[in-house]
């Protein structure tokens, strides 16, 4: 072998390992183990977000999934707890969540400008946070309409570059979610029924 092919291995592995690292993929070995985003403060709600809050907390079976290819989330639960909202989400099989994202702010989108991941609903929630590396948590609900669309991630390492994911249709889900952890993660997307 070359020294030129054995170099672009070397290469590869360390960028693969990198990029494993910083989106936290090492962690799915660990089962049962949870990494928490925590908010040190109470998640500013106002009345409006209060109310429409109510209508989403609660455990969601996940239907379909998008950019989450390791993770294979099965369950998502929305809590608010002593005045911190917050996100959990588990692997099939699992007891405990593999993450659990805290939130600072929560409010209500009625716009799809490009930094909304949930196009063509009437209104959705979105919650802010920021993880421990002072970069942006966030997730957005909604429940879909005949319309509505979700971002779906490029996951495809090389790819990625040039086109980052593509709007897919999310209407046939009761209700859809997509969540952001490491800020260098894809944010997956997911179709949801309410069971609890």
């Amino acid at each position: 072998m070359k020294l030129a092919q054995k170099f672009m291995i070397g290469l590869s592995c360390l960028g693969l390992a990198a990029c494993m690292a910083g989106g936290g993929y090492m962690r799915v070995f660990q089962k049962n183990v949870t990494t928490t985003f925590p908010s040190f403060k109470d998640t500013t709600l106002h009345e409006k977000e209060r109310a429409l809050l109510q209508e989403y907390i609660g455990d969601y079976q996940v239907q379909q999934s998008w950019g989450n290819p390791l993770e294979k989330m099965a369950l998502a639960k929305i809590r608010l707890d002593n005045n911190k909202v917050s996100l959990s989400v588990y692997p099939k099989d699992w007891t405990v969540p593999s993450f659990k994202i805290e939130f600072e702010m929560c409010h209500i989108v009625t716009s799809d400008d490009k930094y909304i991941r949930l196009k063509k609903v009437k209104q959705h929630l979105k919650c802010y946070g920021k993880s421990s590396d002072g970069f942006g948590t966030s997730l957005e609900i909604a429940k879909p309409s005949t319309e509505s669309t979700g971002f779906s991630p490029n996951l495809e390492m090389f790819t990625s570059i040039l086109v980052e994911g593509r709007q897919v249709p999310i209407n046939q889900f009761e209700y859809a979610l997509s969540y952001q952890g490491w800020h260098d993660e894809p944010a997956p997307l997911l179709g949801l029924k309410k069971i609890k």
